[in-house]
This record gives C-alpha cells, structure tokens and sequence, in this order.
C-alpha cells in the first residue's frame, strides 16, 4: 500500500520524490518539510530524491543503506537524478515506486 500512497502524494500533490516517499512510510513532520529542499536532483550529491528519501528512512546501518542503492541502480541504471533523467528510461515517478517498493520488501516502515 505505501508505494501507491507514494506515487499518489508524488503525482497528486505539491510534494517533491523525496517528500512522498517520507511522507507515505510514516516520518516526522519536520523531515518531511525539510525534504523539500531534496527533490529534483538537489539531495547530497546530486542522488535522487527518491532514493535519497528511502536511505533516510535506512537510518545509518550502512549494509542496508548500501543495499538500498545498488538495488536502485539496479532497476534505474543510477543512483543519481542526473544521469537517471538523461537515460529516459525512468520517470520520476517510476522512481518513486522503486524506492517505495524496496522499502516494502525490506520490511519498512518498522
């Protein structure tokens, strides 16, 4: 259910990727308003924001944070917003789906 309610808060309101995946697996509120700076290529890094919004959720276990982005580049070719964009391959919101949707087999939100 949390990678529907993410892609619904992605497409549907005025939250960025980062903020919907926040948003749909239940963060603080004051995380989530602070998200609105790391949408759209501008997390740390230039990481996508999905993405980023999942390994924000990971907390610091740095195997699972690992994991979370080599499964992401696995599915999008890369784990930065930048690159994923000029492949056109996947959307933004197909992005978002992928992180709610790793986040959903790894047993999240816990």
């Amino acid at each position: 259910m949390t990678k529907k309610e993410s892609v619904k808060t992605f497409e549907n309101t005025r939250n960025n990727c980062c903020q919907a995946i926040l948003l749909a697996f239940g963060a603080a509120e004051d995380l989530v308003n602070e998200a609105k700076k790391w949408g759209g290529g501008r997390a740390s890094e230039g990481i996508c924001g999905a993405l980023y919004g999942a390994m924000l959720l990971c907390g610091s276990d740095n195997v699972l944070l690992e994991k979370c982005k080599s499964d992401f580049a696995e599915k999008t070719g890369s784990i930065l917003c930048k690159e994923v964009r000029e492949a056109k391959v996947t959307s933004c919101t197909e992005c978002v789906g992928i992180a709610a949707e790793w986040l959903e087999e790894n047993g999240f939100p816990k």
